[in-house]
């Protein structure tokens, strides 16, 4: 059960802004609420998957990695994108290594995504584990401005998330800062609609152009006055929207959501 759900959260984490591409490139309401979805199932199965998967699901990719090294199989013998993909988004370090250490390459397609636009924004581990991934891929190779079929690269992914960390791990391997997707959105457009203060806060320290407009005229601070207005799950999430627009200094109209009981 716990593995179904783990490849479910992943197929969402990984196909959930191309499938609501529409007539409007795409539909930031439902990629948004459909996110926040996504962080709630992975909160909720944070204590089971560390307890019954991380360490135990590593070890047994491990043996079967090792076996199949062993036995002289080329890199595409067993299922490769399968495996990377587990390899990322559990940011099992070990197991990615012996992948491409045998030759896998880092830029292998995964079903709607990349390895590390879909490590970028993992939920299924910490975000220092994530960032060690995200290095290892880069290292070995990883196109860092690499853009799906709607313009989306890792670092907005990394804003999506709010992976600070990851945000400057890329920026300092020459990720473009004010690349725009098909609807004209950067990495900060992301973040601030998201609610994602530490994200925020990481690319305007390096220079994020605050006033960039998407494709309907918004910018940032207004993503984040708009989408902080929908029902969010807790609390923490409405102070992380106010966070957000504080550090955007924005002369937009501040938020002011009715918060949860």
């Amino acid at each position: 059960m716990v593995i179904w759900r783990t490849a479910l959260l992943a197929l969402l984490v990984s196909t959930a802004i191309p499938s609501f591409a529409a007539n409007d490139c795409y539909d930031l309401s439902d990629v948004l609420g459909q996110w926040e979805g996504v962080r709630a199932e992975a909160v909720q199965a944070e204590p089971t998957y560390k307890k019954n998967m991380t360490g135990n699901t590593q070890k047994t990719m491990e043996k079967i990695l090792k076996r199949w090294i062993k036995a002289g199989a080329p890199p595409g013998a067993i299922d490769e994108a399968g495996a990377l993909r587990q390899a990322v988004t559990a940011c099992y370090s070990r197991s990615l290594k012996m992948l491409l250490d045998h030759g896998v390459s880092p830029n292998t397609p995964l079903p709607g995504d990349s390895p590390l636009r879909m490590v970028s924004a993992s939920l299924f581990c910490d975000e220092r584990a994530a960032a060690t991934v995200a290095k290892q891929l880069i290292d070995r190779g990883a196109i860092v401005n690499d853009r799906d079929a709607l313009g989306q690269t890792a670092l907005m992914r990394a804003a999506l998330a709010g992976r600070g960390s990851i945000v400057n791990l890329l920026l300092d391997h020459g990720a473009a800062l004010e690349t725009a997707d098909c609807a004209r959105r950067t990495a900060l457009h992301w973040a601030a609609a998201a609610g994602e203060p530490n994200a925020v806060k990481a690319l305007l320290k390096r220079g994020a152009n605050r006033s960039a407009k998407d494709i309907h005229g918004a910018t940032p601070a207004q993503l984040t006055a708009r989408f902080v207005q929908r029902p969010l799950p807790t609390n923490a999430r409405y102070e992380q929207y106010q966070k957000a627009f504080n550090l955007l200094q924005s002369t937009a109209t501040p938020p002011s959501a009715k918060k949860t009981r």
